[in-house]
């Protein structure tokens, strides 16, 4: 099978990556992950985990983008 038609592989973002995208800490994402309101990480070893960014660009852009009003 060539490169080419190889399924493309989403990257996994460490834990810098994935506050630099979301704009939130660590701690913050830990919570809501826990309460199901953001991706869960997968573990990559005993002591390493990221999350899919595939999932956490999804989160990102499904998140109600707020209007404010005009002020006069």
């Amino acid at each position: 099978m060539k490169a080419s038609e190889r399924p493309q592989q989403s990257r996994v973002l460490r834990r810098s990556e994935c506050e630099a995208a979301t704009g939130l800490s660590y701690w913050t994402l830990k919570r809501m992950a826990k309460r199901g309101e953001f991706p869960a990480p997968i573990r990559l070893s005993a002591g390493a985990m990221g999350w899919v960014e595939d999932e956490v660009l999804a989160w990102r852009n499904s998140r109600p983008r707020t209007v404010y009003p005009a002020v006069k």
